[in-house]
């Protein structure tokens, strides 16, 4: 699964984005080095005038919905014939910008399992795939999404056994075109992710609160005042 990300706001990705021209906001992305669900994160969405940004909460919910439990992952390979995710895959696909994302190692039951961030050799930009909807009961209206998983690659695959689905550039555009949903499977294949690296992180990033540079800290990193001595 993927359960936390990281979106450095890194100057090769807003200012080469091919869809820069649409994100009038684009001052509100700031550096964020540990989202978690819940929280509200910008996305590309298709719109009349083009992609464009929104701002969604990580959290699949639909209004028919009886559990107010969210779905912050949707397994790639059955989204499709999904009850709970199928209707927004077919109509309402998104891009959610990143540029790393951590993984726990181990199984879920384990204790203290330590995180992993996955990112390129060179921290640029990528996307996720996902999908998004709208909960709304009449109090409440709220626009959220998840992020679609796949099979982990073999770098990945060391540490967990999924990962966030990232598409290539040459595919956004397929991917957020709706009426191209029966040719999207390729996409939905791929595992070349070629100038990936890892390295495990302090505990700091297992805390939703916290979001700054200590979230990427290599683990061992000394933390302030650990080598003072009296001699």
């Amino acid at each position: 699964m993927c359960g936390r990300y990281l979106l450095r706001n890194q100057p090769e990705f807003t200012t080469h984005n091919p869809w820069r021209e649409f994100w009038d906001d684009i001052s509100q992305i700031i550096p964020r080095f540990n989202i978690a669900p819940s929280q509200k994160c910008p996305l590309i969405v298709a719109s009349p005038n083009g992609p464009q940004l929104a701002w969604m909460t990580w959290g699949f919910r639909p209004t028919w919905a009886k559990s107010s439990f969210t779905k912050i992952n949707a397994r790639s390979e059955s989204v499709a014939d999904s009850k709970m995710f199928g209707a927004s895959f077919k109509t309402q696909r998104c891009l959610v910008p990143a540029d790393g994302f951590f993984e726990p190692e181990g199984e879920a039951h384990q204790k203290n399992r330590p995180w992993h961030l996955f990112e390129y050799s060179d921290q640029r930009a990528f996307m996720m795939a996902g999908i998004w909807t709208t909960f709304d009961d009449g109090k409440v209206n709220q626009d959220n999404f998840c992020i679609l998983t796949t099979e982990a690659n073999e770098l990945v695959g060391a540490v967990h056994h999924r990962m966030p689905l990232i598409l290539d550039e040459s595919s956004w555009k397929d991917w957020l075109n709706t009426s191209e949903s029966q040719t999207l499977a390729p996409l939905m294949q791929s595992k070349s992710y070629v100038g990936m690296q890892e390295y495990a992180v302090t505990d700091t990033a297992k805390n939703p609160s916290l979001d700054n540079k200590q979230c990427i800290e290599p683990a061992g990193t000394p933390k302030p005042g650990d080598n003072l001595s009296l001699f």
